[in-house]
């Protein structure tokens, strides 16, 4: 189950819920179709090449276009995948943000908070960022927002909530792990 942070009215609206995948769908689907759109047209240049017999007739058949242009389509199907399966998780037996690239997975104790904060080099993603007790912040791909450069402060500012919501879900978890009996 995952709940939908880009279609509630405001931040409060939707509190954040343990034990539940928590991700933008519109953002991570709109990243998943035009990974999808691209392995479509590297799909779609196979079938290009072999239309026109006389771009592979002299350079060793069309066999190596197809692969070449299957290598292409892999990656980019992978990263669609990925970026639709994007999502924060918050539960009793630790964290884990999956990403685009890459998966982190964390014990409650491992992590001190969550807040508002540029991920990525460059001019990079405004997006919440778990902050470790070790290590550099994890930035939470699925959570962020599109903004240009000179709109990070109000992008960051509106972020502001759902971090708190994030940070109090992780102290109501840590007080649930040491109560005995919980």
């Amino acid at each position: 189950m995952a709940v939908d942070r880009a279609t509630a009215p405001s931040p409060r609206a939707q509190p954040a819920t343990p034990e539940v995948w928590l991700r933008k769908r519109r953002r991570t689907l709109v990243f998943a179709a035009y990974s999808f759109a691209l392995a479509a047209f590297w799909i779609g240049m196979i079938f290009d090449v072999a239309a026109d017999r006389a771009t592979y007739a002299h350079n060793g058949g069309l066999a190596p276009f197809v692969l070449f242009f299957l290598a292409l389509a892999l990656p980019s199907t992978l990263l669609g995948v990925r970026c639709a399966r994007s999502g924060l998780w918050v539960g009793a037996g630790g964290v884990i943000v999956r990403g685009p690239l890459r998966t982190w997975r964390m014990q409650l104790g491992d992590v001190q908070r969550f807040e508002a904060g540029v991920a990525g080099p460059g001019n990079g993603i405004p997006c919440p960022q778990l902050v470790r007790a070790h290590g550099r912040p994890v930035g939470v791909f699925a959570l962020g927002s599109e903004s240009f450069v000179f709109g990070y402060r109000r992008a960051l500012d509106q972020m502001k909530p759902l971090c708190e919501q994030l940070n109090a879900l992780l102290e109501t978890l840590r007080a649930q792990a040491e109560t005995p009996g919980a």
